[in-house]
């Protein structure tokens, strides 16, 4: 379960670079962290997914309190989701791919810079296709292992720049390579 276009057209191009993972992306309807914890189970349960079946919530740590994203770790545990988040944005880790993140960014300097980068105005969910490859994966990875080496949605509320998704691909990357 995602927050938002970006993230379902990214993980689902992430379904296509492999066929050992079964990857079911949905944008939740609702917003907020625990509001997309609890979509994440409800999803699980109506598509059958099996009690060793990996749920990921995904959302980013711009907006939502400590609060709620505490709430949204208690309900993960209790319904054994996995939370992925990024700080403040998405585009923090589609950056990763690309560039190592060491300045301070708002959410127009990280969609300036993929901008810059791209040769053309980024525009959210549109051209990840040639962003991203399972070389760029891996850099990301590494790049995001390096800026939060503890993947807590906790942590990385609280520090700029970081985001916890390195831990969930760097699964998929050894499957595949």
């Amino acid at each position: 379960m995602v927050e938002g276009k970006s993230e379902e057209v990214y993980f689902n191009r992430i379904a296509r670079m492999t066929d050992h993972y079964s990857i079911h992306t949905k944008v939740s309807k609702d917003k907020g962290c625990a509001d997309i914890v609890r979509n994440c189970a409800k999803e699980a349960s109506r598509i059958g997914l099996e009690d060793d079946d990996i749920r990921v919530a995904v959302f980013d740590s711009d907006a939502p309190s400590k609060e709620d994203i505490e709430e949204a770790v208690r309900i993960a545990k209790e319904k054994n989701v996995v939370i992925m988040t990024s700080n403040l944005s998405f585009e923090v880790w589609l950056l990763m791919h690309l560039e190592d993140v060491s300045h301070v960014y708002t959410q127009a300097d990280y969609e300036d810079r993929l901008s810059q980068i791209l040769g053309r105005k980024y525009k959210k969910s549109q051209g990840l296709r040639e962003m991203v490859s399972l070389d760029s994966v891996g850099s990301a990875v590494a790049r995001g292992r390096r800026s939060l080496s503890d993947p807590s949605p906790i942590d990385c509320k609280s520090r700029l720049n970081t985001s916890t998704l390195w831990s969930l691909l760097t699964d998929l990357l050894e499957i595949c390579s």
